[in-house]
């Protein structure tokens, strides 16, 4: 039995009628015969229909799977890495699969520098809960704001590529630190639902980036098949905001 922990931001933690991809991924490692535990403080989804924030709804999309996780809507690193350590303590996670930085370059508007501390930071919190432990981090995906701001998709740009140098710095025996590609098969205008989150078709893309990951480098499961299976769109009412 192998315990996983999910960490990330709304792209992870999904909303209203949603699989998730971590529904995706979960499915696909038991296919493979992998026993595993996702483990976190959350097993909801964010309630989308609904003006307030943060508030939780249980209707997946299909809930035969383990829904608990560590994501939240509109987390980023800048606040993960004061809070990781605590959380590795208490759920005792073997793995971190981590998608985290789109907050941190779109609403807190950070500099690279101050975003790579942020990871670094979050890394070593993560192993001061438990030395051992094994962390993928996915690269940002896709959005609409990046096609349409060429600034801004630098930025994304710069994110990821500072990402792969410092996995390859942080990265020890004892506590290996791969990175998913989970930008490489995403593309925002046929993934995402709303320019930013995945709909089911991107769902399986960042599923499969991880699950690709997993079997490579450290033999757990195998690739995610492609080409990729045609699934079903949302029911547009899904995601209708109610005011």
């Amino acid at each position: 039995m192998i315990r996983i922990m999910i960490v990330g931001d709304s792209i992870s933690h999904g909303s209203s009628g949603d699989w998730t991809w971590r529904y995706r991924l979960w499915k696909h490692l038991r296919v493979h015969g992998v026993e595993l535990d996702l483990v976190g403080p959350r097993d909801d989804l964010d309630a989308i229909t609904t003006a307030a924030p943060g508030d939780g709804d249980g209707a997946y999309a299909d809930p035969d799977f383990d829904p608990d996780h560590d994501a939240q809507w509109g987390r980023p690193f800048l606040a993960e890495k004061d809070e990781i350590e605590s959380k590795v303590r208490v759920h005792r996670p073997d793995l971190l699969l981590v998608l985290l930085g789109i907050n941190d370059l779109f609403w807190h508007g950070l500099p690279a520098e101050e975003n790579e501390a942020n990871v670094r930071s979050f890394v070593a919190a993560a192993r001061r809960g438990a030395p051992g432990l094994r962390l993928v981090l996915g690269t940002v995906l896709d959005t609409q704001r990046a096609r349409d701001d060429v600034v801004f998709n630098a930025r994304v740009s710069e994110f990821n590529r500072r990402l792969v140098l410092l996995a390859d710095d942080l990265s020890t025996p004892g506590s290996p630190v791969a990175i998913a590609p989970t930008a490489t098969e995403f593309v925002a205008s046929a993934h995402t639902w709303d320019g930013t989150h995945p709909n089911p078709r991107g769902e399986l893309r960042i599923a499969a980036a991880f699950a690709d990951l997993l079997a490579l480098r450290f033999a757990l499961g195998g690739p995610y098949p492609r080409p990729f299976p045609n699934v079903p769109d949302l029911p547009p009412e899904t995601k209708r905001v109610m005011t």
